[in-house]
């Protein structure tokens, strides 16, 4: 029997093991492998599963949302803005809550310490991009005025790294900001490269997936 995690979209139903076993072997385009499959135990004290720090959370519309909002080109949510630190600010505090609800940073201090280490050297290189840093200034100057953002600095920039080269093109919607994405982009370096790649992949995976599924609910967003 298949079951799916979502039970009040598809109903569980019965499949032969054959037909199972061959879907498995179906491969994904996006990583060259296929679908396989996952045994699930509860842990013996071996190895730990890995830890990312940008962790993405799907569901109740958050990447439609997302997608949706950075890949707006029709009146932008920062159109207009005079500069750079103007036009982060408005993307950021702007941000509908489904999509500010995409991404969560995890916090070093709460896993075992042999996992703390790469989290924390990826959030600290994280902190010294110069976005970070650009999003840092905005917020000094203009959240006395209109009130805090909806998500922290670094998840904000950690999202942004992850939007550019994966699933929306940031130009149309930041404008002033591509320059700054694309160096930020090209000077990605361990242990931050692997974390942002990561979930690169994750998210074009996710949002193959919604295309899809649009395709074929009829709303006419998969077309």
């Amino acid at each position: 029997m298949i079951a799916a995690a979502a039970l009040f979209k598809p109903p569980p139903h019965w499949v032969p093991v054959e037909v199972l076993w061959q879907a498995m072997l179906a491969v994904d385009p996006e990583t060259g492998q296929s679908r396989g499959y996952a045994l699930l135990s509860r842990s013996s004290g071996g190895q730990r599963t890995k830890h990312n720090l940008l962790q993405l959370t799907f569901g109740r519309k958050r990447l439609e949302t997302a997608i949706a909002y950075f890949g707006k080109t029709a009146n932008p949510p920062a159109s207009g803005s005079a500069s750079i630190h103007e036009e982060l600010w408005r993307a950021w505090r702007s941000m509908p809550p489904a999509a500010a609800a995409l991404v969560q940073m995890r916090d070093p201090s709460v896993v075992a310490a042999e996992e703390a280490q790469p989290l924390q050297g990826a959030l600290t290189a994280l902190e010294g991009t110069e976005l970070h840093e650009r999003l840092i200034e905005a917020q000094d100057l203009f959240a006395q005025r209109d009130g805090p953002p909806p998500l922290r600095a670094d998840a904000f920039a950690g999202l942004l790294l992850v939007l550019c080269c994966s699933v929306v093109d940031l130009k149309g919607t930041l404008p002033l900001s591509a320059a700054l994405l694309e160096r930020e982009d090209s000077r990605l370096e361990e242990p931050l490269l692997e974390e942002v790649n990561s979930a690169r992949a994750i998210l074009r995976t996710m949002a193959r997936h919604h295309l899809q599924d649009c395709g074929s609910c009829g709303c006419g967003r998969g077309a």
